[in-house]
């Protein structure tokens, strides 16, 4: 029997950190962390060459330490499957995660794209890259939709305002506003515009009649002074005959003033006679009212001297003055608008030979009302210049109007656009667009509001415009009111997240093959190293058995035997499933074939396989995402196809390699089906086709429900392999 040593007493080992040093344990080769030849060793697995050459080894093995020996090999073979199926596990989680938030990137950047500025995605995800662009993302969404809501809004608010506004100052004093707008600003104005008109039509409506009154009483007043005239004179000449006729004469007196004093009387217009003196000898019952609605004015008093102390002495004019002056030249005069306290008063003196007839209109209403109407006008105006969008008004293919932002967007001055042709803001390709939907627009037909195309500044840069128009009646005649926002920088930051999509699917594919490639790394290290040694321990163990004699010695070491070949065979399925021997052996088609046998003896379901015999020339990249991408479409026919048969056909056209995989499964209808992961495996194939992609391969997906799938892909042939 052979001697027992200990390996610190045999080498005279001066290691005293070494756990085994100056120790009893005969089995160093089992410890982990020994100092052996000038370093610090591991596990057994990690230093099992050393421990089989050393003289400790020989001497101390034995059927028991073997066997435990063997029992530690198992454990920490078993250790290291653990973590090497956790790293896998980890990088399909970052995987997963990668793709799940740029698909959301994706479609949200899509809907903005078809004109949905109010798409939002939750700024969630374990990648702060996945995380900032959500961000970027939302926020170029919400400055967009903040813009064109709140410009369209007062675009068309104020063009209906100015339109009344223009049929208003044309004299059409029914026209009214009758938009309704969620602004509250343009409502106010819409509220402020109708009460002016209204006063304006009605203040005209009044003076209408008044000044054909005043019309009527001056004709009925001459005519009687006619008469009176031809009465005097012929008084004067038929002297007798006037006693004569005397009493008849005086009758018709009579009655001639009873229609005098009915119509004066009656006169809706403020009248005040007076003589020659200018005081007051009459006033109308329109003076006693008007008195009464005002409060503050007083009537006259019979002899009051007109325009003094005595009555309506405060006007800002010499109104005595302008009275005598009447009184004495016998002419007429006229003051349309007087300013009398806080009232504004249209006053007309018309002299005859006893005296003279005031009449007197207050205008203040109407005074108030143009005042408001201005007023509105310059708030219109502000509105209008300080939009922070561009406002015009295409006619005739002219611009016949432009708010100062419009002007700063194209860079010309507030001067040098009315008149202009509008094709000259349009670069050259779009401008065919742009006559096609203004031409639609003014005829009556269907035609989009909002659109997108470029235009030309001053300067002949190009720039991008969004673009809002409307139809509407400028000055009688049909044209279009245009709402435009200079996006040229969200395009070019749209092209920039183009660039950066294109960036992240080339990431997308080099981490799947920079997986594939460490998967095969590790496998190449199990095979070498793990691999041969157990290879290397079953072959002593058969030479250790064929020198035993004892049946009991014997039948330990076929027991060990076994294990280290159960051993081995573990070791085979982690090296294939890691990565395929046969494909980086064979090639393609010979491992998707060992494939399409290895899925029918595991799973129970017939699967072809069938090739057109034609060299495949592929390069490593496209080698490998077709066998991953061939594997997952069988692992999606077993989970979710419910299949009983599937076929995977190999066929080379030209420079491209085409790969079908069909079943007879259930099927789905992939219109349904979004990136995101759900019952079919949905994100399986969206993974596959943006792996794909960068190298210049693509997918097809055909299927539909109780009719099977057919998924196609093509990839480049290396013509230079």
């Amino acid at each position: 029997m052979k001697q027992k040593v200990r390996c610190w007493e045999l080498f005279k080992c001066k290691e005293t950190e070494c756990p085994v040093y100056k120790s009893k344990e005969l089995r160093c080769w089992l410890v982990s962390g020994t100092h052996c030849r000038d370093e610090i060793q591991g596990k057994f697995l990690e230093k099992i060459e050393i421990c089989l050459g050393c003289e400790p080894f020989k001497a101390n093995v034995d059927l028991a330490s073997l066997e435990q020996t063997l029992e530690v090999v198992h454990k920490q073979f078993l250790e290291f499957g653990r973590i090497v199926e956790e790293r896998d596990r980890e990088l399909e989680h970052i995987s997963m995660e990668l793709a799940l938030g740029l698909s959301e990137v994706f479609e949200a950047l899509r809907q903005i794209s078809l004109g949905d500025p109010e798409v939002r995605m939750p700024e969630t995800s374990e990648l702060e890259l996945i995380i900032k662009l959500k961000h970027m993302v939302n926020l170029t969404a919400i400055n967009l939709a903040g813009i064109v809501n709140l410009s369209h809004e007062f675009a068309i608010g104020l063009a209906e305002h100015f339109d009344v506004l223009h049929r208003v100052s044309k004299g059409d004093l029914a026209a009214r506003v009758s938009g309704i707008s969620q602004v509250e600003l343009l409502e106010y104005l819409k509220k402020v515009t109708n009460e002016t008109i209204e006063n304006v039509s009605e203040e005209m409506t009044e003076r209408k009649r008044a000044e054909e009154a005043l019309r009527q009483y001056r004709d009925q007043l001459e005519e009687l002074v006619k008469e009176r005239t031809a009465e005097l004179t012929r008084a004067n000449e038929l002297l007798q005959q006037e006693i004569r006729d005397r009493k008849r004469k005086e009758e018709a007196l009579r009655l001639s003033e009873e229609r005098y004093r009915a119509l004066f009387v009656n006169n809706p217009i403020e009248t005040i006679v007076v003589d020659l003196e200018g005081k007051v000898i009459d006033f109308n019952k329109a003076k006693e009212k008007g008195a009464k609605e005002k409060q503050t004015d007083r009537l006259p008093q019979f002899g009051d001297r007109m325009y003094t102390k005595d009555y309506a002495g405060k006007h800002k004019l010499n109104m005595r003055k302008e009275l005598m002056d009447c009184l004495i030249s016998g002419k007429l005069k006229d003051f349309p608008e007087l300013q009398y306290g806080n009232r504004f008063l249209h006053i007309n003196i018309s002299p005859f030979s006893d005296g003279a007839i005031i009449t007197c209109v207050d205008i203040t209403k109407r005074k108030r009302a143009e005042e408001a109407l201005r007023a509105s006008e310059e708030k219109y105006s502000s509105l209008i210049e300080n939009s922070l969008t561009g406002i015009y008004i295409d006619q005739n293919e002219k611009i016949v109007f432009a708010n100062k932002k419009f002007a700063e967007i194209y860079g010309y001055s507030d001067e040098e656009l009315p008149g202009m042709d509008t094709w000259k803001l349009v670069h050259p390709e779009d401008r065919a667009l742009t006559d096609a939907i203004r031409a639609k627009r003014l005829g009556g037909k269907d035609a989009p509001s909002e659109y997108e195309a470029r235009g030309l500044t001053k300067d002949g840069e190009n720039i991008w415009i969004a673009r809002r128009n409307a139809r509407i009646q400028y000055e009688g005649k049909p044209a279009i009111l245009g709402n435009v926002v200079d996006i040229t920088e969200s395009k070019r930051a749209e092209e920039k997240l183009i660039i950066y999509h294109k960036r992240l699917r080339s990431l997308a594919s080099e981490l799947s093959l920079a997986e594939e490639r460490e998967r095969r790394r590790i496998a190449t290290e199990v095979h070498d190293n793990l691999g041969q040694n157990l290879a290397f321990t079953k072959i002593k163990l058969g030479n250790l058995l064929k020198s035993l004699t004892s049946p009991d010695h014997r039948a330990a070491v076929d027991e060990l035997s076994k294990l280290v070949d159960e051993t081995i065979q573990d070791t085979r399925a982690l090296i294939s499933e890691l990565g395929s021997p046969v494909l980086y052996e064979l090639g393609f088609v010979p491992a998707v074939q060992w494939l399409t046998q290895l899925t029918s003896r595991r799973h129970g379901i017939t699967v072809g396989f069938e090739d057109d015999g034609q060299p495949k020339l592929l390069s490593d990249d496209v080698l490998v995402l077709l066998f991953q991408a061939v594997r997952e479409l069988l692992a999606n026919v077993i989970k979710h196809s419910r299949a009983k048969k599937a076929k995977v056909t190999i066929e080379t056209m030209e420079d491209q390699i085409r790969v079908t995989v069909r079943d007879d499964g259930i099927g789905f209808d992939p219109d349904e089906v979004g990136p995101a992961m759900d019952e079919h495996g949905a994100f399986g194939l969206f993974s596959i086709r943006e792996r794909l992609e960068p190298l210049g391969g693509q997918m097809k997906v055909t299927s539909k429900p109780g009719q099977g799938t057919q998924v196609t892909l093509v990839g480049p042939v290396n013509s230079e392999a």
